[in-house]
């Protein structure tokens, strides 16, 4: 703000500043900024952008594309126009077009390598998938993976022999998906495989629409050990059971919008019901409140990995969950 006393046409400080309130969630704010920014140097490609993010943020999704558009006519290479672009027509349910867009993540800096190796995709000309090994291969978030693993059964209904990669966090659970032949770990040397699908490309790969999106729930389970497990150590049911998930990892970049401090849902304990958290860490004002509430089960101990918090949340009559791996894995359970 003292550039823009100094300098009120310095398009660069406008677009700043609305990175700034973009980010402190004034997406109002933001969206002023980024017009003075195009209106100072109509050529800004990156301010267009932002400024499709604003609109985006404001719930204006058809609005943000045509920003987009702007950016692209501009700078038609441009891989974050076209990634931020597919949030706007996936928000708009054109999921076609959206997931075509989201395709420009593999371009964009600090993205994993693509796999090596031909791709799978529903179209015409396309291998056929009886008798081929598919490789599908985790690249985003542990949530991110959970959602795509309803694709599974259809890889292997068309007589694939599917192999996932997923992180250690994950395996335990991926193993129970209906066709899963293999599940290996994401982080070591990939098995040989004839053909791949990254998790985050298959909606693209079977063309779907909002109609055609995999619904079959529950598509994955507790694995029996760890469900059987948790059911000794939760003993008799005497109150509805309900598990707590408020927070997810504090490196998360959209962390400010996603997570509460227990403290926020404190009320909720004073009803009558067995409460069970499902944070496998905490945060140190977490932990300091978290002693204020002894009805609060601590089972953060006893929660390895992925496995285990399916094996607790099968127990439960209710999950409340902030955006986090537990919010999908609850749905992909059915519960």
């Amino acid at each position: 703000r003292q550039a823009l006393a100094l300098a009120p046409a310095f398009a660069e400080a406008h677009n700043n500043l609305g990175n700034l309130l973009l980010a402190a969630g004034d997406a109002t704010g933001a969206l002023a900024s980024y017009d003075r920014a195009v209106a100072a140097r109509p050529d800004y490609a990156e301010a267009h952008v932002n400024r499709g993010n604003a609109l985006q943020a404001a719930g204006r999704p058809a609005e943000a594309v045509a920003s987009y558009d702007r950016a692209l006519a501009l700078r038609p290479g441009s891989a974050d126009a076209r990634w931020n672009k597919a949030f706007a027509l996936l928000l708009a349910g054109d999921y076609p077009a959206g997931l075509e867009c989201f395709e420009a993540r593999w371009e964009l800096p600090g993205v994993a390598p693509r796999v090596p190796g031909p791709a799978w995709r529903d179209a015409p000309g396309a291998p056929p998938l009886a008798g081929r090994t598919v490789l599908v291969h985790h690249e985003q978030g542990l949530g991110d993976t959970l959602q795509m693993l309803r694709y599974v059964p259809l890889l292997a209904g068309r007589g694939a022999r599917v192999v996932l990669a997923v992180p250690a966090a994950l395996a335990s659970v991926a193993a129970t998906v209906a066709g899963v032949a293999a599940v290996v770990d994401s982080a070591a040397p990939l098995p040989p495989f004839d053909l791949h699908v990254p998790c985050m490309s298959l909606p693209r790969a079977f063309g779907t629409t909002l109609a055609t999106i995999p619904a079959a729930v529950p598509y994955l389970a507790a694995p029996a050990d760890r469900r059987a497990a948790w059911q000794a150590r939760l003993g008799p049911r005497s109150r509805p059971r309900i598990g707590l998930a408020w927070s997810g990892a504090p490196g998360h970049r959209n962390d400010r919008q996603r997570s509460l401090p227990l403290a926020t849902l404190a009320p909720l304990l004073d009803l009558d019901a067995e409460w069970h958290s499902l944070q496998r860490e905490y945060r140190d004002t977490d932990r300091a409140e978290l002693g204020s509430h002894p009805g609060l089960h601590d089972w953060s101990a006893l929660l390895g990995d992925l496995g285990d918090t399916a094996g607790l949340v099968a127990g439960l009559d209710l999950v409340i969950s902030v955006d986090t791996a537990v919010a999908h894995l609850a749905g992909a359970l059915g519960c």
